[in-house]
């Protein structure tokens, strides 16, 4: 059964996941990040789980209402977990020092491998579109992944409105 699952996925889902596999290992390294760049992979991973819900469930309003709750639960435990650690901002040239870390390469993974998923799920059995509780999972599981995304994003533009250096964020 698998090897037929895999043998009928089209040959474009086996290159997007080659490049967010790429993508994810880059964010494993510290990098220089500006702020209009820091803006594009949230953007980009929330349009993706967006992209997800509605391909597969329509215009659902269980599927929105759970990935619109999932995404605001993301940035409520991320204002606890403050992650990622060891930002720095560097005002002269108006980037932030991010360390590496392989937490958005996992979030990647469970984007892609929801979306994967939820696909054959429902290449299996179309019914369960019509499951309020499938849909209401698979819409968090999108929500939560790239709702950390965002809340990620939001913790580091926050560290420019610091006056006080942190143990996680740092103003130079």
């Amino acid at each position: 059964m698998i090897l037929q699952i895999l043998t009928h996925t089209p040959t474009w889902v086996f290159v997007i996941f080659l490049g967010l596999v790429y993508l994810g290992y880059s964010q494993s390294r510290g990098r220089l990040v500006s702020k209009p760049r820091l803006t594009v992979l949230p953007i980009f991973m929330l349009g993706l789980s967006l992209l997800g819900v509605w391909t597969a469930f329509g215009a659902n309003r269980v599927g929105f209402v759970a990935w619109a709750l999932a995404i605001v639960a993301a940035i409520g435990v991320n204002q606890v977990v403050r992650q990622p650690h060891g930002v720095i901002y560097l005002p002269d040239i108006q980037v932030f020092k991010i360390p590496g870390s392989w937490i958005p390469f996992v979030l990647m993974m469970m984007i892609f491998f929801t979306k994967y998923l939820v696909a054959v799920l429902l290449a299996l059995d179309p019914a369960r579109r019509n499951s309020a509780i499938f849909v209401a999972i698979a819409s968090m599981a999108y929500g939560l992944s790239s709702g950390t995304f965002l809340a990620r994003a939001l913790l580091v533009m926050g560290v420019t409105l610091r006056k006080e250096p942190s143990l996680e964020c740092k103003d130079v």
